[in-house]
């Protein structure tokens, strides 16, 4: 295959340059991909998909303006360098990216930043074990399924606030934070199925207000602690999805999961967040209360009615002192009543038999 001029001489046929979609196919030789794009500018569609490929050149996608779908999956692709941005900065308009079926290990999300209008990434079947800096906010679609990813970072999905589906099975994740996904309001699929996790801390569906689709299947539960995961989630919207023949025979499922059957306490961080409303203090659920009734004056008028409630409880104090020593009160005010009476008396006599002398 040799490009010339304005066509590509392919045994011996002329291909025209205004092709608007093209593929590889296997049983071509290894190749790499020079100036592809300044013949075929029109090219929308590559098809480069098992080839044997084992790098990209920083040219490849010079030129490749028009290009909206990309497949390089089924190649040798190890890793995608960093210098790789500078060549997806000319296709700016490419939105399916298919890199699936490679042997790539470690990938930085920043080569993806230029790529605005990118709305599916699959990265499926590959050997990653860390994927970061993920900034494409356009994108709808991310998956990662069957790779070697042990963590996910709080900030990995930080940039993706479009994001409807994530596919993160068939990794050995292990349990998940919450953070993880706080960026993600949009999600509605998410497939946790396979991930080695044994819990999912602080999940809540007012976390995830779009989420319909929920995979948690084939993971280390324990019975338990899956009981209290299904208490504490509201099922009218959010469904689970069942892959065929998920639950395994021998062990107890619950809502068609599979458990094994050791007994789980929940911790007290996994109380405060899954169930808010528990085990709170007086004073946090009074002035939760406050802020929703008023929003502008809270802390005043919590303080107020702070003071407020302490002067009442001076006030029963003071009563019930009175009450329990009345008695003692009573004697001691007649004795000092008594006593001035007779001071009184005295004087009194004084003043007279001074005025009957005179």
């Amino acid at each position: 295959m040799i490009i010339h001029g304005n066509v590509i001489l392919s045994n011996g046929q002329r291909i025209p340059s205004i092709l608007q979609c093209f593929s590889f196919y296997s049983d071509l030789p290894p190749f790499t991909l020079i100036k592809f794009f300044d013949v075929f500018k029109s090219l929308h569609t590559l098809n480069i998909s098992d080839v044997e490929l084992e790098t990209l050149q920083t040219t490849v996608f010079k030129e490749a303006s028009n290009l909206s779908d990309l497949n390089a999956s089924q190649n040798r692709l190890k890793e995608l360098p960093s210098h790789l941005s500078l060549a997806f900065s000319d296709a700016k308009n490419i939105e399916f990216l298919d890199l699936s079926q490679n042997n790539l290990i470690e990938l930085n999300g920043l080569l993806f930043t230029d790529l605005i209008n990118l709305k599916t990434l699959n990265l499926s079947h590959n050997s990653i074990k860390q994927f970061y800096n993920f900034r494409t906010g356009n994108l709808l679609t991310i998956d990662l399924s069957y790779n070697h990813l042990t963590s996910l970072n709080d900030d990995t999905f930080r940039r993706t606030i479009e994001l409807k589906h994530l596919n993160l099975s068939f990794n050995s994740i292990g349990n998940l934070k919450v953070e993880t996904f706080a960026y993600m309001p949009n999600l509605e699929y998410l497939n946790l199925r396979r991930t080695n996790m044994s819990s999912i801390c602080g999940f809540r569906n007012v976390l995830f207000p779009q989420l319909e689709l929920l995979a948690i299947s084939d993971n280390a539960f324990i019975c338990s602690y899956l009981h209290h995961f299904m208490a504490t989630i509201n099922w009218e919207k959010l469904h689970l999805h069942l892959a065929p023949y998920s639950a395994k025979t021998g062990l107890e499922n619950i809502r068609g999961i599979s458990c094994s059957n050791i007994f789980y306490e929940p911790t007290s961080s996994e109380i405060t967040n899954e169930m808010p409303n528990e085990n709170k203090s007086l004073e946090n659920v009074l002035k939760e209360t406050l802020l929703k009734l008023n929003p502008k004056s809270n802390d005043d008028l919590f303080s107020k009615i702070v003071l407020a409630s302490m002067l009442v409880i001076i006030a029963v104090y003071v009563s019930l002192f009175i009450i329990l020593n009345r008695d003692r009160i009573c004697n001691q005010f007649k004795r000092s009543h008594s006593s001035n009476e007779c001071e009184l008396s005295i004087s009194y006599k004084k003043e007279r038999d001074e005025t009957l002398i005179k």
